[in-house]
């Protein structure tokens, strides 16, 4: 969506393998951020839809039998612990974040709203300055309305991608509580 919408800015490639979106190299998006022509564009996604995401396509996750996650050459206790470190580096660069170095954290499911999603994104770009902004409301939408990816098995438009929020969270949660009681309690207090 940003790659073809947005004005005054240029994506860096997503396939980059320095610079890999899933990263959890806190030092190669700081690198990133300290050039000033940088704006670092964050997807943020609640924990049990995060977890579905990575179910649906675990990428490099590796899920033990002992309910470690193996991700990017590291073992986490859990899946959980997974998502806390990538929150923790974001607010990391986000505390670092300045008008110098801007970054823009998307709440993945605000922006899936025709009526409001392309108010919410250009309000978010306007918080980096830059003259940054979407081109046009009509663009956006029909970027809704379209797959959200070109590979794997994604959503077809963003009304199937809010439909299946409830019921993929829902899941998620009874598989949190098959693995162990208390591990679900631990994420329904996250």
């Amino acid at each position: 969506m940003l790659r073809d919408n947005v004005i005054g800015a240029r994506l860096v490639e997503e396939d980059s393998k320095l610079y890999w979106k899933h990263t959890l190299n806190k030092h190669h998006l700081l690198f990133l951020q300290k050039n000033r022509r940088n704006i670092l564009c964050i997807m943020h996604r609640p924990l049990l839809s995060w977890i579905a995401g990575v179910q649906k396509m675990p990428y490099d996750f590796v899920f033990l039998p002992d309910g470690k996650v193996r991700f990017l050459e590291q073992i986490f206790p859990n899946i959980v612990e997974v998502y806390r470190a990538y929150n923790s580096m974001y607010q990391d660069i986000l505390q670092r974040a300045d008008d110098k170095h801007p970054v823009v954290m998307i709440d993945y499911f605000k922006l899936l709203h025709p009526d409001n999603g392309f108010e919410y994104l250009n309000s978010q770009l306007k918080k980096v300055g830059m003259g940054c902004r979407l081109r046009s409301k009509n663009q956006f939408c029909m970027a809704l309305l379209r797959p959200s990816k070109d590979h794997g098995s994604p959503v077809q438009n963003y009304q199937q991608a809010l439909e299946k929020r409830d019921s993929d969270e829902r899941k998620v949660m009874e598989w949190l509580e098959s693995l162990s009681i208390g591990y679900a309690k631990r994420v329904e207090h996250f």
